[in-house]
């Protein structure tokens, strides 16, 4: 499990590369990118279950929600509506988030 969640946080880092090189293709991908944080909510989860979460994780994860919520902004549930009731707002915020409009700053 522990290479699992590295390995997810490895693919999130670069989709917040991405947010942060290209705000367009972010728009463009984060519905079905963010699958891959999704997935480390729910390994997180079981990783606290089995007590083997590890800080490095802990961290990597705050790092990669904290820098997300610069390019993201409030929204409705993003993904299929027949899915929100089982991912609620508090654990899975960044479901109901979309990255901001690009800027043209890039």
């Amino acid at each position: 499990m522990e290479r699992e969640i590295d390995a997810r946080l490895k693919a999130l880092g670069a989709l917040a590369k991405e947010c942060r090189d290209d705000q367009q293709h972010c728009r463009e991908v984060y519905p079905s990118e963010i699958e891959k944080r999704v997935m480390v909510e729910h390994l997180i989860n079981a990783a606290k279950a089995q007590n083997t979460l590890t800080d490095v994780q802990k961290g990597g994860v705050r790092g990669f929600d904290t820098s997300m919520r610069g390019y993201l902004e409030k929204s409705d549930f993003i993904w299929d509506k027949r899915l929100e009731a089982a991912y609620p707002s508090d654990a899975f915020w960044f479901l109901y988030m979309r990255p901001k409009a690009a800027t043209g700053r890039q």
